[in-house]
């Protein structure tokens, strides 16, 4: 949410990854839910899902709103109050469906807005682009979703980042965190492209694209891979910032997708299959 006497949050589009998960959040332990009834990819990674009933309250200065994923319901952006609340005017959005919007988040805290476990979307300069905020409104909390994934498959996961905050001393660093829910690790990413002229080819477990501007359109892209370890069906994507100007701002994500790396094959020989194998 903005705060009072900072710019508006401007930035662009964000794919993201998300579901129930097991992962603290203000003492809450949000449970997966089971594999069978998850997705086998990422859903609604360009955060594009009922944008018209999402950005009818958008404006050149407010450039967000929040999504309650639990109700279907919408908060348009506004800056806070004196006491630091939002406008906590909830609308419900016709036709909801909690699992095409996909995404959730750990925040629990009530204060500013009213409501807990809200995901924040925000719109481009040119109104061309919707992407999400990794905060709301608590710091130390983030979004994600859970997929059905298969043991032994090695995914690829490709994003695009960018900064809210265009003082240049500010830095915005992010991780993408995958693994079991509650035993996420953070994993490799390499820049493969740069609207702003940064190096590519780097690879760390800590994203930081400096000079890019979201509002305007600007971002980085990353990609990097994940091996799911045996046995493990259900896998969570999370999205943590890790460092920015206000623990409650910063670190736009958008287009976000998980897919598998390579073929699989069950090798099978003697009749005593130990699960997928790569094949060329």
């Amino acid at each position: 949410m903005l705060k009072p006497n900072t710019p508006p949050r401007y930035g662009r589009k964000l794919t993201s990854l998300i579901a129930a998960t097991i992962i603290m959040a203000g003492g809450l332990i949000a449970m997966p839910a089971h594999a069978d009834s998850l997705p086998d990819h990422i859903v609604n990674g360009t955060f594009d899902y009922q944008q018209q009933a999402i950005s009818s309250g958008m404006s050149d200065t407010v450039n967000f709103s929040n999504l309650d994923p639990a109700d279907g319901d919408v908060e348009y952006g506004a800056r806070l109050d004196s006491s630091g609340k939002a406008s906590q005017k909830w609308v419900h959005i016709s036709g909801f469906d909690a699992t095409q919007f996909a995404w959730k988040s750990t925040q629990t805290d009530t204060y500013v807005d009213g409501r807990a476990h809200i995901v924040e979307i925000q719109r481009s300069k040119a109104k061309d682009n919707m992407y999400a905020e990794i905060t709301a409104s608590q710091a130390g909390t983030y979004i994600y979703q859970d997929v059905s994934t298969t043991p032994g498959a090695v995914y690829t996961i490709r994003l695009r980042h960018s900064k809210r905050d265009q003082m240049a001393s500010h830095r915005e660093t992010m991780q993408v965190m995958v693994g079991a829910p509650g035993n996420e690790q953070a994993i490799t990413m390499t820049r493969l492209k740069s609207d702003v002229g940064n190096p590519v080819g780097v690879s760390s477990t800590t994203i930081e694209s400096p000079g890019t501007n979201g509002w305007d359109g600007t971002w980085d892209t990353y990609a990097g891979t994940y091996r799911v370890p045996d046995g493990q069906t259900t896998t969570r994507f999370t999205f943590k910032s890790s460092n920015s100007s206000s623990n409650v701002t910063g670190n736009l994500v958008d287009d976000i997708v998980f897919t598998v790396g390579y073929p699989l094959h069950y090798d099978l020989k003697g009749g005593s299959g130990t699960g997928p194998q790569q094949t060329d």
